[in-house]
């Protein structure tokens, strides 16, 4: 696992991208409206809601949804799936934890850490703990004595709250910290590493792993991640094991034979041609999904679907139009040009 420390990628992303010529920032907007196009033709309005309260409207050739949830796809009539009620994976809550004796947690290669997960398992059978604090998951930070803990959520804790509500849910944040909070006063209880622990941040949103994604014209289905299928339009690659939460105690894993494609054609629209999508929401089931939605592969799928929309805005062409070695020819040409600045991409 690659320790990440959420602030600090939200920074390099927006010093990246306030560093581009012609790219136009617009933090905090909140989109409320889209009239994708069903073929070529006329520009696509989007209309968003600024911080104050005021609207305004754009015009794009292309739209990439990289929005998790596929919210412009949604938004604009675009085809889209979700899994059935109750049978999508299950969110987390990741929290920072400082002044931690991260040395002792090293000590056994790892396994101290995993003993805490143990031993928090063992206070709910106990009844040391409430139900639903029994499957966190320690981690190391960058710095000695910081570590994140992640909080998986079980069914229980998603009552009457709607898949695409969780993340930015408040009394599911609120259910979620006050889960945290009971984990970490018994870990300055019980645990010696932990005696002197304190919260150093609480996250913003909940993680939330799977909602609504949009259908694509190629899907990556869950044998082709299994298999390590490669294919000859691939724009990005996916090397991360299948990995499935339906049980907040366990996961499911199933590690790949070999890295698998991601073709152009998972990351364009079925149903609107100048629609891409990357991340959590492109075209995928669900079983693929769970091996294409982590951080890495996302951050490549993104890279790719911009790409994409560059190429097809810039020739005034569909997205199916693209050829994918050009698209792979260009992110080459970007790595080669700033490789301290490249996400990832295909070879």
């Amino acid at each position: 696992m690659l320790p990440t420390d959420p602030p600090r990628v939200a920074a390099a992303a927006l010093r990246f991208c306030e560093a581009v010529p012609g790219l136009a920032l617009r933090l905090g907007w909140e989109l409320v409206a889209v009239g994708l196009a069903e073929s070529g033709g006329a520009p696509q309005p989007l209309r968003a809601r600024g911080p104050g309260g005021a609207e305004r409207e754009w015009l794009a050739g292309v739209v990439v949804d990289a929005s998790g949830d596929a919210a412009a796809a949604a938004l604009g009539g675009a085809a889209t799936e979700q899994a059935e009620p109750g049978a999508e994976q299950l969110p987390s809550y990741i929290f920072r934890l400082a002044d931690v004796d991260t040395a002792a947690l090293e000590e056994l290669g790892g396994f101290g850490r995993l003993r805490v997960t143990h031993a928090l398992a063992a206070a709910v059978r106990g009844g040391a703990l409430p139900e639903g604090c029994d499957a966190v998951l320690v981690r190391p930070g960058f710095e000695p004595g910081r570590v994140y803990a992640t909080l998986n959520l079980s069914r229980e804790s998603l009552r009457g709250i709607a898949p695409l509500e969780a993340a930015a849910s408040p009394e599911l944040r609120a259910r979620a910290r006050t889960g945290a909070e009971q984990v970490v006063a018994f870990l300055r209880a019980t645990r010696p590493a932990f005696a002197r622990a304190r919260v150093d941040a609480f996250p913003e949103r909940v993680g939330v792993r799977e909602t609504r994604r949009v259908a694509g014209r190629e899907p990556v289905c869950g044998d082709d991640v299994r298999s390590g299928r490669r294919r000859e339009d691939e724009v990005a690659l996916s090397t991360w094991p299948i990995e499935l939460w339906q049980d907040p105690r366990r996961v499911r894993l199933e590690h790949p034979a070999g890295p698998a494609s991601i073709p152009l054609g998972a990351l364009v629209s079925r149903t609107h041609p100048r629609l891409a999508m990357a991340g959590r929401c492109l075209g995928a089931d669900r079983e693929a999904l769970g091996a294409l939605r982590v951080l890495g592969t996302a951050l490549a799928s993104g890279e790719a679907a911009g790409v994409a929309a560059a190429l097809a805005a810039d020739a005034g062409i569909a997205l199916a139009e693209v050829a994918p070695a050009r698209v792979r020819a260009r992110i080459r040409e970007r790595a080669d040009a700033a490789p301290e600045a490249r996400p990832g991409a295909a070879p």
